[in-house]
Order: C-alpha cells, then sequence, then structure tokens
C-alpha cells in the first residue's frame, strides 16, 4: 500500500520535472500579434499604393485625352470659324450685288420715264424739219414774189403749227438747239464741211458759222446732233 502511493508520487515528480526541461515551442501571444499586423500593414501599404499608382497613370492619361479633345475642337473652331467668314462674304457679296441691281433698275425706270419718247420723238423730228421748210419756203409778207392771200393764210397757219409744235416739244423736254455764233461742240454738233475765215464774215476759228439742220436734245441728252459748217483756221 506504502509502495504503491510513493510510486505515484515519484511518477508525478519525475513527469513534471521532464515537462520543465523540454524546450518550449510556444510563441508569446504578443510575439504572434506584433508579426500578424506588421504583415497586415505591408499588405494594406502594397495594397494602397498600387491604386496610387493606377490613380497616376490615369492622371496622365487623361491629360493626354483632354489635350486632344482640344486640338480636334480648336481645328474644328478654325473650320467653323473659316466657313462663317466664308458665308459672311459670299452674303455681303450677294447684298450689294441685290443692291446694283436695284440701282440699275431704278434708273432704267427713271429713264424709260425720261426717254421712253425718244423713238417716237426722233420720228416727229422729221416731221418739224419739213414743217420749218413748209415755212421758209412760204411767203411771209405780201411784198414776196408770187405772195397772194391764200398763201399769205397758209404761212400763218404753218407758223402757228410750228410754234404749238415746239411748245409740245418743250412740254416733254424735247429742245431746239440751232448753234449758230457757238463754240464748236462735237458732243452735240455734227460738222459736216468747213467755212473759210474770208467768208465766215468775222467769226473766229472753230466757231459754228452755218447751221445746215438744227438738232435736239431730250432731257438734256443729244437726241440728234445739230449738222453745221464750221470756221475754219485758215492759218
Amino acid at each position: 500500500m506504502l509502495r504503491c502511493t510513493s510510486s505515484r508520487v515519484f511518477g508525478a515528480s519525475f513527469r513534471q520535472a521532464v515537462l520543465q526541461r523540454q524546450p518550449s515551442h510556444h510563441v508569446p501571444r504578443t510575439l504572434f500579434g506584433r508579426s500578424a499586423n506588421t504583415s497586415q500593414t505591408s499588405t494594406d501599404e502594397a495594397a494602397s499604393e498600387q491604386p496610387k499608382a493606377e490613380g497616376s497613370g490615369a492622371s496622365v492619361g487623361s491629360a493626354a485625352e483632354l489635350k486632344v479633345l482640344e486640338e480636334k475642337y480648336t481645328a474644328e473652331l478654325e473650320k467653323a470659324d473659316k466657313a462663317f467668314k466664308e458665308i459672311q462674304d459670299q452674303l455681303k457679296r450677294c447684298l450689294a450685288e441685290t443692291e446694283n441691281v436695284r440701282k440699275r433698275a431704278d434708273k432704267q425706270v427713271a429713264d424709260s420715264r425720261l426717254f421712253g419718247i425718244e423713238r417716237f420723238a426722233k420720228d416727229l423730228l422729221e416731221v418739224a424739219d419739213v414743217l420749218e421748210k413748209a415755212v421758209e419756203a412760204s411767203p411771209a409778207t405780201s411784198d414776196a414774189k408770187g405772195a397772194s392771200a391764200e398763201l399769205l393764210a397758209m404761212h400763218e397757219g404753218l407758223v402757228l403749227t410750228q410754234s404749238q409744235l415746239q411748245k409740245v416739244f418743250n412740254k416733254n423736254s424735247l429742245v431746239r438747239v440751232s448753234p449758230l455764233g457757238e463754240n464748236f461742240n462735237p458732243n452735240e454738233h455734227e460738222a459736216i464741211y468747213q467755212i473759210p475765215q474770208v467768208a465766215a464774215e468775222g467769226k473766229g476759228a472753230g466757231v459754228v458759222g452755218a447751221v445746215a439742220r438744227v438738232g435736239y436734245s431730250l432731257n438734256n441728252r443729244t437726241l440728234r446732233a445739230a449738222q453745221v459748217g464750221v470756221v475754219a483756221d485758215d492759218a
């Protein structure tokens, strides 16, 4: 009984001594905790550095894209501005051309009002020439050779008709031009012959010495040039 108890006590003491002598493989909790925290921190830093690197690359890419877009829109803006200037120039030209057409049309309307009777007036000039010749050929007084009451009455009627015709001409701005004694004007006169100074009755060179046929002007524009004889320069 005593031996059995002693054996039990000795065995328990021996096991305890052996256990105390064995090297401990236990790592302190604080060590494990520190190592785990350090590893976790390194992982977190690596993970945080990776988005930063990705964010930096994205920023560089965004700046390049913005520059490309800016250049693209600048080119399109310049193109649109050029097109706008071309359209604006065409519009100004069209407006100027329209204004010129309007002015020409107004001038044509005004000219048609002023010179619409030009062709009709030219035809009447022949009638006026014949009437003038008839007045010159008929006796003006009873003392004229071959004068009679009938011829004198006819002459008076011709003169009245001629006077009335000239009034109608003047009313329509058709003016008779008889440039006798005036300086020769090539725009209004037609020289058909020259007169020597000895026969010019004291008129100077370049002066109208005779009128073969009177001229007419319509609204201050020569309708028919007067046919004249001009004094020659004998020098």
